[in-house]
């Protein structure tokens, strides 16, 4: 089966790069495992059948954005953490639906939205969409943005180790800020 159907049509012309650095693996893998297991779990794959689902990791992570304009060095767009979850749901639930025989319809927002910490202080920042022109665009610095990274980084790692990808409240805070992780599901 060609990738293309997978991916949502503005990755599909993407260029294909090597990765796109450690915490995308990391989230990646975590996408992947999470979603292995719940796809085993509803008998939709047994464990000698899981071809498939590498695919998870070599599209939804290592899809680069093809730059907006020329470089003097051959470069792509870099990602948040956000996007390329964005990117691993929509590729999941698109294997998912291919292989029960549903045309895939999902697609990632290719939206951003990062805590950075710079030690004791960090910057925030949302992009709806990452590429301009943008419907939102905000960011913020200080303090409370190394807190709010610290309580993040607690609270991914406990739900991971709970099994879970995206939480009831997860999702009711990025909804409450207008943050979606896939577009509308299309309908074919």
């Amino acid at each position: 089966m060609p990738l293309a159907p997978i991916l949502s049509s503005s990755a599909s012309s993407s260029i294909w790069s090597a990765g796109e650095g450690g915490l995308g693996g990391g989230i990646g893998a975590g996408a992947f495992f999470l979603y292995s297991q719940e796809l085993l779990d509803s008998d939709v794959i047994n464990a000698t059948n899981i071809g498939p689902l590498i695919a998870i990791i070599a599209v939804g992570v290592c899809v680069a954005i093809p730059p907006t304009g020329p470089t003097p060095v051959p470069c792509g767009v870099p990602k948040t953490g956000f996007m390329i979850e964005s990117m691993v749901t929509a590729t999941a639930k698109n294997i998912g639906q291919i292989l029960r025989g549903q045309e895939p319809g999902h697609e990632g927002t290719w939206n951003a939205f990062c805590l950075a910490d710079f030690g004791t202080k960090g910057v925030a920042f949302v992009a709806q969409p990452q590429i301009p022109p943008r419907n939102v665009n905000w960011s913020s610095h200080g303090r409370w943005v190394h807190t709010a990274k610290v309580a993040f980084e607690k609270y991914f790692m406990a739900k991971v180790k709970r099994g879970k990808s995206e939480t009831f409240y997860e999702k009711a805070a990025l909804n409450a800020m207008g943050i979606e992780k896939l577009k509308a599901v299309r309908k074919s």
